[in-house]
């Protein structure tokens, strides 16, 4: 009998053990937008998850994978109990509420919803908190009394575009531009997967005398800034119309460090709202055209996770059997390995030599240690490939990116945020 209750506690201590383990791993993944490990653990370990971490994991999975009217249940549940978070991240919790109003076009609710909670808990979150989340309120609710953005086509939509050479010596590449119109006037528009925003120049909204908002946004890129933006009535590109499209009015410097680098000349960048608009988004690079009419095998384990921390998506994809994510970026001319690389390869897999590089952040320029890696191998929905001259920094806060030296080099790139896969077709 002795036997049996010392089996029993013992049982009972593996399984608290084991439980705690869960719940750490659950906090850490979602502190870190490390989706896709969620995912995995959930799956493998939902059983050992307390109540808590099992509704934060539901709740964020499906606010990851793009089923925002399915999160929002779970994400107002979580905020109702007492969760054992600080109260910026309840904060987030509010936010990512109002986020996924906002993706189902209810950005009245998703402005009144934020608002109201940061009015309620002002004494408890933290300014830089309440400022960006109050300009995202804004944001929602300049985007609800402009309109909801909408799509119209007749047919199935089809987007010619230009394939531009770009950039210098080793690292020349391509970019994606189509010929558009903004309000009936002719635009050149980089089309860039990895932009979280749309883009205006500051020339081409005085042109079209646009009217800019009295409010800002902070927007990310080499440091964060905050900027003005404005709407189009209606952006044309190929047989769609989409109306009420918002943009962050910037400079769009085009400049290059070397006389003899090619350039791509554009007015605008379309960024991911191009993606999340068309669900589905096919590149067919021999025809060069951008379509929806593309029938494939419809894989349904998600390699693509959404970050409404950054409106951004992530890719993740396999380098001799590790996993790595990267933005998926079509408006970069190159990839880049940074925190995902150093993070997750063993040093002793890595390159060995260093050469130093100089890189710019707005007017400040940092010396950051970079490897040259001869070829970089990396597999993508089981096509496996290799990336020649990749740069990986060795410093923190390098963002890893895919770029069109990488997605160039296939007949099709095919994006399905229905079921958040990206798929290379050879």
């Amino acid at each position: 009998m002795r036997k049996l209750i010392v089996l029993f506690l013992l049982f009972v201590r593996i399984s608290a053990c084991c439980a705690q383990q869960a719940d750490s791993l659950v906090l850490n993944y979602f502190s870190t937008d490390r989706w896709q490990d969620l995912r995995r653990l959930y799956e493998q370990k939902s059983d050992s998850m307390s109540k808590e971490s099992k509704e934060l994991s539901i709740a964020m999975l499906h606010t990851a994978f793009d089923t925002p009217t399915s999160a929002l249940k779970p994400l107002k549940k979580l905020l109702k109990h007492s969760i054992e978070v600080d109260a910026d991240t309840r904060a987030y919790l509010a936010f990512s509420q109002a986020d996924c109003l906002h993706r189902m076009k209810e950005n009245h609710k998703a402005a009144k919803l934020l608002k109201q909670y940061l009015s309620k808990n002002r004494s408890e979150i933290s300014e830089k908190v309440i400022l960006n989340y109050t300009e995202m309120a804004n944001f929602y609710e300049d985007q609800a009394n402009e309109g909801e953005i909408t799509l119209e086509t007749t047919d199935i939509p089809k987007i010619s575009f230009l394939l531009e050479d770009v950039g210098f010596d080793e690292y020349r590449s391509k970019v994606v531009i189509v010929n558009g119109s903004i309000d009936g006037k002719s635009v050149r528009f980089l089309i860039d997967s990895g932009s979280s925003n749309n883009v205006l120049s500051r020339e081409l909204v005085d042109k079209l005398h646009l009217p800019i908002s009295a409010n800002s946004i902070s927007i990310e890129g080499s440091g964060t800034s905050s900027s003005k933006y404005t709407f189009a009535k209606e952006v044309k590109l190929g047989n769609i119309h989409l109306n009420h499209l918002p943009f962050i009015i910037s400079d769009l410097e085009q400049s290059s460090v070397d006389k003899h680098s090619n350039i791509a000349q554009f007015d605008a960048i379309i960024g991911l709202q191009l993606f999340q608009s068309l669900e589905k988004t096919i590149f067919d690079f021999d025809k060069k055209v951008i379509t929806t009419d593309y029938q494939d095998d419809g894989t349904s384990i998600p390699n693509l996770s959404y970050s409404n921390t950054h409106n951004m998506i992530f890719l993740e994809y396999e380098h001799k059997g590790y996993k790595l994510t990267a933005i998926p970026d079509m408006g970069a001319q190159t990839s880049i390995l940074g925190d995902s690389y150093r993070r997750n390869i063993p040093k002793s897999s890595l390159a060995k030599e260093l050469e130093l590089s100089y890189i710019g952040y707005g007017s400040e320029v940092k010396e950051t240690k970079v490897l040259q890696l001869p070829y970089f191998e990396l597999e993508v929905s089981g096509v496996r490939s290799k990336i020649p001259g990749v740069l990986a920094y060795q410093e923190e806060r390098f963002q890893d990116l895919l770029g069109m030296d990488y997605f160039s080099r296939f007949h099709k790139v095919i994006f399905n945020l229905r079921n958040m896969t990206l798929r290379v077709v050879p």
